[in-house]
């Protein structure tokens, strides 16, 4: 038994997590099926309770594996549209375990890599920050002027990333947003409880659809992916903090997929898009043979020939596109009808909704709004099978209104309803895997210095089953070279001068004071909010004037 464990562990069954939206006649749906076979009908689970998922509204934690204590059972996040209502799934059931009432409707929600904390994004622009043992809310804040559209971690967890309809990314590092205390200024307001930033992406025109973002360390080994309504996609580098290339297209770009070794990226244009394709983009191609490194040979008949040597052969017939020059970022203007020459674009039939690579990168999977998965094999660009995720809804009730809204990815969960690990009686890594504990999530920060350092914080940034590296360096997680001012000396446990306490003072003395206290930071807290409103309606404005110059001036050069 301990054996079929330990191999079921090493080469998991790759398993799709898709969601369907609502419509008049079909309610939205959510499942698990393997990516190899996918069907709705036979799914390997079905939820219930789900309540029409809209994009980037579903995340999900793998369950992790740990011999020793059975591992622990993974999470599935479900914001319902339009409510400020998180429906929380286990594996190991098919109805919520849990219905988490939220302090304000959210647009997006993304769960950290090692499955301790949530980020949630709102329609106004703010970023929510929970932990989801205890339910603590550790960080709200303004960040953009307009609504969050999506949010995405990196593979280390050390860092969040936030897109805009207000056309910029911000990355956010964890220890950043867990000391906002220790920071003087922020790019919304000047309010010490706003963390700053790590650094702000703003080269997109319009707002942002979607993001990956590559395997690595965080910073120096993280490279961000990015997509616009202003059809346009662009690379950026987070060690330097500058954007490498942009890829302009003669769409929009809805989704993006970033090759597991960034070998290309994949494009699919918006479901308002006249035609329906998927580009792919390699950025690694091959270079021209008058370019290459040759050798001249002499035969013995006196003949010259020039040839790529054994040893220079892969080096020189291959060269890096798309991540920038020396001169500084690229720019490559896609045109569709070339690209369908060099067989770089697939065709779907139907408006596409969502999309995704599976774990290797051999299989791509696209979701239409009419509720169709297309499995495509990379390769070859051929579509290998097309399947309805509707399961037996009946063909009067599909009326192309219930896209696929969200397609991941993820391992075959140890501990999902019916399998074997979770069912059998026995003891040790076969046994029960216990259920992830989450708490209501908090609706006030814990803003004061002594309650945030007073609740520990147990996640170390990058720990977990997807750890990059050793035990020994988790520790170590802030890199003093970009990170060295972002954490107060209390949060990392060094030993700080402590002031003498003051004379005694009378209890009425000391109510009287944090009443005056309080007071006084309601006045300021209500005057900062007005300000904000007032600098939101101005942006507001001003962007609405920017959209109609630039639509005036398409069509005055249309004409």
């Amino acid at each position: 038994m301990a054996s079929s464990s330990s191999s079921s562990s090493l080469f998991a069954t790759e398993c799709l997590l898709y969601s369907t939206a609502s419509s008049s006649s079909l309610v939205g749906s959510m499942g698990l099926t393997t990516v190899a076979a996918p069907s709705s009908t036979s799914a390997l689970s079905t939820f219930k309770g789900v309540s029409d998922p809209a994009p980037h509204s579903v995340s999900a934690i793998p369950t992790s594996p740990n011999p020793a204590i059975s591992g622990t059972g993974g999470l599935v996040f479900q914001l319902e549209n339009n409510k400020a209502t998180l429906n929380v799934f286990s594996w190991q059931r098919d109805h919520p375990l849990q219905r988490i009432i939220l302090p304000s409707k959210l647009s997006c929600i993304a769960s950290s890599p090692n499955g301790e904390l949530v980020a949630g994004g709102s329609y106004d622009g703010r970023i929510f920050l929970w932990q989801i043992a205890t339910g603590d809310l550790v960080a709200s804040f303004d960040a953009h002027y307009r609504s969050v559209t999506v949010l995405k971690w990196t593979s280390d967890g050390a860092a969040l990333v936030t897109g805009s309809e207000d056309a910029r990314i911000l990355v956010w590092s964890l220890a950043g947003l867990l000391a906002p205390h220790d920071q003087t200024s922020s790019s919304i307001t000047s309010s010490e409880h706003n963390p700053t930033p790590y650094c702000t992406l703003a080269d997109h025109n319009l707002a942002i659809t979607d993001l990956h973002i590559s395997s690595g360390r965080f910073p120096h080994q993280t490279t961000i992916l990015s997509s616009s309504t202003d059809a346009s996609v662009k690379l950026w580098d987070l060690r330097t903090r500058s954007l490498l290339s942009s890829f302009v297209f003669e769409q929009p770009i809805h989704r993006v997929a970033l090759d597991c070794t960034e070998r290309f990226f994949l494009a699919a244009t918006s479901p308002s898009s006249s035609h329906n394709l998927v580009y792919r983009i390699d950025l690694f191609r091959k270079r021209d043979a008058s370019s290459r490194l040759v050798e001249t040979k002499t035969s013995t008949t006196g003949t010259q020939f020039d040839f790529v040597s054994e040893g220079l052969r892969g080096a020189a017939s291959v060269e890096a596109h798309g991540f920038g020059s020396s001169a500084g970022p690229t720019t490559e203007r896609i045109s569709t009808e070339a690209a369908k020459a060099g067989s770089s674009i697939i065709i779907i039939r139907e408006p596409i909704s969502s999309m995704c690579l599976s774990l290797n990168s051999t299989a791509l999977l696209v979701g239409s709004l009419a509720g169709n998965l297309y499995v495509i094999d990379v390769s070859n660009s051929q579509i290998l099978r097309t399947v309805s995720l509707l399961g037996n809804a009946k063909a009067s009730a599909i009326t192309g209104k219930n896209a696929v809204t969200n397609l991941m990815v993820l391992p075959k969960p140890r501990d999902l309803l019916g399998h074997w690990e979770t069912s059998s009686a026995g003891s040790g890594a076969g046994g029960n895997i216990p259920v992830r504990p989450v708490a209501n999530f908090g609706r006030q920060v814990l803003s004061a210095e002594e309650h945030r350092l007073a609740t520990p914080y147990l996640t170390r940034i990058g720990g977990g089953a997807t750890a990059l590296f050793d035990d020994e360096s988790v520790d170590e997680f802030i890199d003093p070279e970009w990170d060295s001012a972002l954490v107060s000396d209390e949060l990392l446990g060094r030993n700080v001068g402590s002031t003498p306490a003051a004379g005694a003072t009378s209890a009425s003395t000391v109510n009287a004071q944090a009443l005056n206290e309080a007071e006084r930071l309601n006045r300021e807290n209500k005057l900062l909010r007005t300000q904000l409103q007032q600098a939101k309606a101005i942006n507001d404005e001003m962007w609405s004037r920017l959209i109609q110059d630039r639509l005036s001036s398409q069509v005055a050069a249309s004409e």
